[in-house]
């Protein structure tokens, strides 16, 4: 995300900024930024203000999820590409043995390569 999704004005005009991100070492976060002054939130709006971050923090928690589902389906995707391309060249006489698999898996008898199913200790 990179826009505001939720911004808050004072009396004086000064504003806080509130957009959803997901930071690589903490996930989903919600990110402030206020204008040079600082925002006054009054207390008798300060439920207003918190449902806006809440409202940008589901967001952000959603979008992260998306994401990482994006992710997996790309990488699902490569390793199936992968595994045709390495026994394509083996079907062109180009001998491969795979030395740290990972989840790419070659069959002891045949030499072909195939992409093993996900492990949830992967996770």
């Amino acid at each position: 995300m990179s826009s505001i999704l939720y911004s808050f004005t004072d009396a004086d005009g000064d504003t806080a900024g509130v957009e959803g991100l997901t930071d690589r070492k903490q996930g989903p976060v919600v990110w402030l930024q206020t204008s040079n002054d600082g925002c006054y939130v009054p207390v008798d709006r300060l439920d207003e203000f918190i449902a806006g971050l809440r409202r940008t923090g589901d967001l952000a928690a959603k979008a992260a999820a998306a994401d990482e589902a994006l992710a997996q389906k790309y990488m699902d995707t490569h390793l199936d590409w992968m595994a045709a391309a390495l026994n394509a060249a083996q079907d062109e006489g180009i001998a491969l043995k795979l030395s740290s698999p990972g989840r790419l898996v070659q069959d002891a008898e045949t030499g072909r390569i195939s992409v093993a199913p996900k492990d949830d200790s992967d996770a």
